[in-house]
């Protein structure tokens, strides 16, 4: 009896995650069907194949395969086969941290290079014309990008470690009293 419980429980516990990742995803700009879909490959501790997918989401086969192609363009599902079956099954990294720096890396090149790139263009095509705070913010999302580069090329290993040490680094860097940059 214990068995179906817990079967149950795990289940409802899916079903939470699912449901909470298409409304974050909402929020962040993301179709809810692919953060849902993303979320249960996230979830799955085996592949899915597109119907499968489809009938747990209660969703239109074809918003699935939109979203899987999308969530492979994006790098975080890849498509899995099974000997003696012709379906493609699809799976994403169960690594919080791969998971991470793959939409970040993501996010970094279409959203704010892209961004950084327009407002220097603008400061250098309009240097006397730009007004200080569109100057102000270019240099705030450079000074960004580049800290971003810049510790995405350090070890995953050293980050952990740095993240365990949150409140030690914030008290030798003086943290709580608000600095002028």
């Amino acid at each position: 009896m214990g068995g179906a419980n817990t079967q149950r429980s795990s289940d409802s516990i899916k079903e939470q995650l699912v449901l909470h990742w298409g409304e974050m995803g909402s929020r962040w700009g993301i179709n809810r069907a692919l953060a849902q879909i993303h979320a249960l490959l996230f979830i799955e501790d085996r592949p899915l194949h597109a119907q499968e997918i489809s009938e747990r989401l209660s969703l239109a086969r074809s918003n699935v395969s939109t979203g899987i192609r999308e969530l492979q363009t994006w790098g975080v599902v890849s498509v899995v086969h099974f000997k003696g079956d012709r379906r493609d099954y699809f799976t994403c990294s169960k690594d919080p941290w791969e998971m991470f720096e793959v939409i970040s890396d993501r996010r970094m090149r279409t959203e704010l290079e892209p961004t950084v790139h327009f407002l220097n263009e603008l400061r250098r095509k309009h240097a006397s014309d730009i007004p200080p705070q569109v100057s102000d913010l270019a240099k705030f999302l450079e000074g960004g990008l580049n800290f971003y580069r810049k510790t995405r090329r350090l070890p995953r290993s050293l980050i952990k470690r740095l993240l365990k040490l949150d409140v030690r680094i914030t008290r030798l860097l003086g943290a709580g009293k608000k600095e002028e940059a």
